[in-house]
């Protein structure tokens, strides 16, 4: 899929020319069953989420996408990723128009089945939910105005909103008559919108993190569960009688070390920091060591803060063992000995405070923690 502008040159708008290509081809003359729509838009009032929006409409998108634009003087592909990202696309556009090429994930379509898509929605679904049935003549502009408008002017919480979280009854409304969830998609995006009562974490959570494979019935999920639990068992049981080996004895020191700091202010694993005397403690112990020493990734500073909250809604070792697999799947990147992937998350975020709070950017800029470490 690509996108294509034109009138790059000057005048008070951009048309934008969104095609859509049946081949999977680098240029924007796509061939076969290609279909473009045009639209004209004003840059100063066009921001991205707005462009999201048209291209999103245009061409019925379900999935995640990102968007690129080919500069004039260098001819190289430029990703759009941010308001200034764009501002640039109408300042370097190619002449003689703006051609913006759209790269969509493939796989989200079958989001049920990945695990790589457990944590919330795609951006499609962020702009489809958030925006009414408006002519697309119109949409750049509201939309612009929306990105901007105060919080006193957000619609109020209503009873089936923000305000109450997702229920058991309402989470039972997602399946169908033999437990298997049918609307995956509107129970993330309930969940997203306004969270879970905290009694129905150890149920829903599961189903966020993609622990099951998809299409289990309840019966066959409480199955699946019970047979991952005796792996665990006898993963831990297999190291807990070997602690004199130098690798578990390495690893357990390591973990140990981290875990008894690890959220000790906290009721569920208060006791004195020194000491492992709370079971919950060493549940948590026991589910790191028991990952460390079964997955390529060894453990590091940080991991412990995942499994904790994991281990305190499951109240259950074993599953939160699983779930805490099921989380490491999508984010063991962020633990990369080369620290790349945190350092670009720590850029975002950066970029992110200095557009939406450039007083407080200033502010860190002149302490000299504009890059974010103590975070």
């Amino acid at each position: 899929m690509q996108c294509r502008g034109g009138g790059g040159g000057g005048g008070v708008g951009h048309e934008l020319a969104a095609e859509q290509s049946s081949g999977g081809g680098a240029g924007c003359g796509g061939s076969g069953g290609s279909r473009v729509q045009r639209f004209r838009v004003n840059p100063s009032m066009t921001a991205l989420p707005a462009l999201h929006s048209l291209v999103v409409r245009a061409f019925n998108l379900n999935g995640d996408f990102a968007l690129s634009y080919l500069r004039r003087d260098s001819y190289e592909w430029c990703a759009i990723g941010s308001d200034r990202d764009l501002e640039d696309a109408y300042g370097h556009s190619s002449q003689p128009s703006l051609q913006i090429r759209l790269q969509v994930d493939d796989h989200t379509d079958h989001k049920s089945h990945s695990l790589a898509d457990w944590d919330i929605i795609t951006n499609s679904d962020v702009v489809r939910s958030q925006c009414t049935s408006i002519a697309v003549s119109l949409i750049n502009q509201v939309e612009k105005l929306m990105t901007r408008a105060s919080d006193s002017a957000k619609p109020k919480p209503t009873a089936d909103s923000a305000a109450i979280p997702l229920n058991d009854n309402e989470f039972r409304k997602c399946l169908d008559a033999e437990g298997r969830v049918k609307c995956g998609r509107e129970l993330r995006i309930g969940v997203y919108r306004r969270g879970v009562e905290p009694s129905l974490r150890k149920v829903v959570w599961k189903h966020l993190l993609n622990v099951y494979p998809h299409g289990l019935t309840a019966q066959q999920r409480i199955d699946f569960m019970k047979l991952k639990c005796e792996t665990y068992c006898q993963m831990r049981n297999l190291w807990q009688s070997n602690q004199t080996d130098p690798t578990v004895e390495q690893t357990l020191h390591t973990v140990r070390k981290d875990v008894l700091r690890t959220d000790r202010y906290h009721h569920y694993y208060s006791g004195d920091s020194d000491d492992d005397d709370n079971e919950n403690v060493t549940a948590l112990l026991n589910v790191l060591t028991t990952y460390a020493l079964n997955h390529k990734d060894r453990y590091c500073q940080g991991m412990s803060d995942l499994a904790s909250p994991l281990l305190y809604a499951m109240k259950d070792e074993s599953h939160a063992y699983i779930c805490f697999c099921a989380l490491m799947a999508r984010l063991c990147d962020n633990f990369n000995s080369n620290g790349e992937v945190m350092s670009r998350k720590f850029a975002h975020l950066s970029q992110l405070l200095q557009y939406y709070d450039p007083e407080f950017y200033a502010y860190l800029c002149g302490q000299e923690c504009h890059e974010l470490l103590f975070c």
